[in-house]
């Protein structure tokens, strides 16, 4: 957002202020001219405590602010690199496109003032170009002693992590630098490693290290090499091609991949089942996705890595050797992948466009990966009053009826809210056992009550088992609206794969 843009907000409001309102609410460049500051603002909420709504204030107001200084990198890094190509600027790129919460060195001052009518809180954060360009420098020659002390050290030991380290204060130095010129000066010349000499180097130590997880390793790098450090990601599903299924192999590339990302620059790994059934504080800035498929006896790996607009900000792919995945014990598919594929054929096709729409989500995502004795949470979501019924396809093939059930028998879903199964306080759960493989969810919704079984059928804990066939079930189902003609109905599916607790390979020789 531009400084013109920052203005027009307090003059939308002013006509509602108080005549004690201080000068910066109608104009901030009266007393905070912009060539001399950079100024961001923020207005709370009427309800709630001072401490909550000064809180919400202060968070917009950095949160508009850094989102200025977002805008003008990215203008700066338009410029820099409108002719030539320098080290940093895929990392730059990314930078803009990921963060809108730049670390502000300088920002220690907070214009507030609170309307007295409404209780509404406004807030102007301030920074002073020259103080905050002071710091700035400061900070970059701290990190340059400290990267070239730990690039002498690793020199000699060829160590990972201490290439790692120094690749994090590089990119810094990249980001610092652009906001640097942003504030109107130009970085000092800091004689630093390039880093095309700590890649080389990094690729140097990672062939030396045998089998899949060198060689996974190698990758990894590559991926991380180009994100921008203390990122929030969130791993996507890692499936078999275009499929939705996933096995061993998919759950331990996961593992693996959120091991190795911490190792980057303060990467932060978000747990996405958390997020979805607790709303996560920290919102995922990037998606981490991976697909990998058989191309004879090798296996091709693609991982990528997009920011939340869908943006890519790197990629990496690799060939394995389709036997060091086999000797780690490691699955590329589950044993019943065709099973559940025609499953999935027969549940999404032929399906009735219709006025009422339902949305599933399974908190992993759909074709997430689920470990032995996890719990799985489903989020259903409806555009209408209707009533639902979830079933869940199991390895071997046999179908329950998991809501409604034993201990939650009502099963109408209200328009727009969302409904999680289980509930908070219920005395049911969906926790994953044995047998592993690819499992289907299923909703089938309608705006009429409605049977998917007979009403004496037998029970599995607390939850209906149905024995009718896939087939039989939908189009049971699928027939509410030929007999009644005023009737809406609407499905949706999931694949949820499942995986033993312990996925990983087993020692293995290059």
């Amino acid at each position: 957002m531009s400084w013109k843009c920052l203005v027009l907000v307090p003059a939308l409001i002013a006509p509602a202020l108080s005549a004690q309102a201080p000068a910066w609410i109608q104009s901030p460049s009266a007393p905070f001219p912009s060539h001399t500051y950079l100024t961001g603002y923020g207005l709370s909420e009427a309800r709630g405590s001072e401490a909550q709504r000064m809180k919400e204030a202060k968070a917009m107001a950095r949160q508009e602010l850094a989102s200025t200084l977002r805008v003008r990198v990215q203008s700066e890094f338009t410029s820099a690199t409108a002719h030539t190509r320098t080290e940093g600027t895929r990392y730059v790129q990314n930078l803009v496109q990921t963060r809108s919460d730049l670390d502000l060195e300088g920002l220690d001052r907070f214009e507030t003032w609170t309307d007295p009518r409404s209780g509404a809180i406004h807030v102007l954060a301030v920074i002073e170009r020259t103080r905050a360009a002071s710091l700035l420098e400061e900070r970059l020659q701290t990190q340059a002693r400290e990267a070239r002390s730990e690039f002498q050290r690793i020199k000699a030991h060829r160590d990972l992590d201490g290439l790692l380290k120094v690749r994090g204060l590089l990119k810094r130095t990249h980001e610092d630098a652009g906001l640097l010129r942003v504030l109107g000066k130009s970085a000092m010349p800091l004689d630093l490693p390039s880093q095309g000499e700590l890649d080389s180097m990094a690729l140097e130590v990672l062939k030396a290290r045998p089998g899949l997880d060198g060689a996974l390793d190698a990758a990894l790098y590559t991926l991380g090499a180009d994100l921008p450090g203390r990122l929030r990601v969130m791993i996507d599903r890692i499936v078999y091609g275009q499929t939705r299924f996933s096995s061993t192999f998919g759950a331990y590339l996961e593992q693996r991949l959120g091991e190795r990302l911490l190792k980057f620059d303060g990467i932060q790994v978000l747990d996405r089942a958390l997020a979805a059934r607790e709303g996560s504080p920290l919102q995922s800035q990037a998606l981490l996705h991976g697909t990998y498929i058989e191309m004879g006896d090798e296996v091709s790996l693609l991982l990528k890595a997009t920011a939340m607009g869908g943006e890519e900000l790197a990629s990496s792919q690799i060939r394995l050797p389709k036997a060091w995945i086999q000797k780690a014990g490691l699955r590329l598919l589950p044993e019943n992948h065709q099973e559940a594929a025609q499953s999935l054929a027969i549940l999404d096709t032929q399906v009735r466009p219709s006025d009422l729409k339902i949305n599933l989500q399974v908190d992993r995502g759909d074709g997430g990966i689920y470990r032995q004795g996890e719990l799985l949470h489903l989020f259903l979501r409806s555009n209408r009053d209707c009533y639902v019924r979830v079933v869940y396809q199991q390895v071997d093939g046999s179908k329950v009826q998991v809501f409604p059930n034993q201990y939650h028998p009502d099963y109408r879903v209200k328009k727009d809210a969302i409904t999680r199964i289980p509930a908070e306080g219920d005395l049911f759960e969906l926790r994953i056992s044995e047998p592993f493989g690819s499992e289907i969810v299923k909703v089938f919704a309608s705006t009429e009550p409605f049977e998917l079984a007979p009403a004496a059928t037998a029970q599995e804990g607390p939850f209906a088992r149905l024995d009718a066939s896939v087939q039989a079930m939908t189009t049971r189902f699928r027939g509410i609206q030929v007999q009644k003609a005023k009737t809406l109905s609407a499905e949706a599916s999931a694949v949820v794969n499942t995986v033993p607790t312990a996925a990983s390979p087993k020692p293995l020789a290059r």
